[in-house]
């Protein structure tokens, strides 16, 4: 059973593991994204705290498959939706708007 996380500094290391591993599959598939969601979720078990949701999608400015890049803006993301004195259950973040290692243009796959 997942733990409840109530500070930013977790959830932020958090996001950045999502997106270590989404990038390593990026570069194995020689893509890069275009656009990086992040989503926070409540634990909606406890009916005695306060409940809070949201998610958030950033567009990059380059298409990338950098896990350095990713995780940047999925902090940044998550900075933006952060808000303190709620405990959370899950937070994740997807990647996508793929593009080939050679395409300028991208496309939603």
């Amino acid at each position: 059973m997942r733990r409840v996380i109530d500070n930013f500094v977790e959830l932020a290391e958090r996001i950045s593991s999502f997106t270590f591993k989404s990038s390593e599959t990026l570069r194995t598939q020689n893509s890069g994204c275009h656009h990086v969601t992040v989503f926070l979720r409540p634990t909606f078990f406890k009916e005695e705290t306060d409940q809070y949701s949201s998610s958030i999608t950033v567009i990059l400015p380059n298409p990338t498959g950098s896990a350095i890049e990713i995780s940047k803006y999925a902090t940044k993301a998550l900075k933006m939706i952060f808000k303190e004195g709620y405990l959370y259950k899950k937070i994740r973040s997807s990647a996508f708007i793929f593009c080939s290692g050679d395409e300028k243009n991208c496309k939603l796959i």
